[in-house]
């Protein structure tokens, strides 16, 4: 298990313990403990450092505009320079969500849990996931079903379909493969 997801059981008051042969939880106690710090990962890139200057240029690309036209070339191009900056973290994020892929708790509330955390994480740095039912990819939110024949909860993606009406996408019993993606 992922140390971030055990660290989020474990804020839920869960006592996590792991099954290293099976790569499950097998075992979730009540009682509440601090999660370890987990280590930075080496593997993603460090980010790219904003300084002072950066806003400094940014304020007077605005200062300088001095008709709409102008003040929209510059947001563009404030806007422009942000998404390039934005796009590796993104990334980074991506890879280090790729273990989670096929991956499923003990219980619909273990499950409930990490899609709670995911869904919440996602949502406070403004992304959303792309979902994964084939020739679809709509910027979706991540939710757990309650189908009656799956215990452990249906991982899906939850939009708005074309014909303007909330649709659910996957219902996998395992995580499926989550990409984060930048808003429109």
């Amino acid at each position: 298990m992922a140390p971030w997801c055990s660290a989020v059981l474990q804020l839920k008051g869960f006592k996590v313990k792991e099954d290293k042969s099976r790569r499950r939880v097998t075992g979730v106690e009540s009682t509440p403990t601090l999660p370890p710090v987990p280590a930075p990962d080496p593997t993603l890139p460090p980010l790219p450092p904003v300084s002072l200057d950066d806003l400094a240029g940014t304020a007077s690309l605005l200062r300088n505009a001095g008709t709409p036209v102008r003040v929209g070339r510059a947001l563009d191009s404030i806007r422009a320079e942000f998404v390039a900056t934005r796009q590796p973290l993104i990334d980074a994020l991506n890879r280090s969500l790729a273990p989670l892929t096929g991956r499923s708790f003990d219980s619909f509330e273990a499950n409930e849990a990490v899609v709670n955390s995911l869904a919440e994480f996602a949502r406070s740095v403004g992304l959303r996931f792309e979902c994964q039912k084939p020739g679809c990819g709509a910027r979706s939110t991540l939710v757990l079903n309650a189908p009656p024949r799956m215990p452990g909860g249906a991982f899906s993606f939850r939009h708005i379909g074309p014909s303007g009406k909330r649709t659910d996408h996957v219902g996998a019993s395992a995580l499926p493969v989550l990409r984060l993606l930048a808003p429109e």
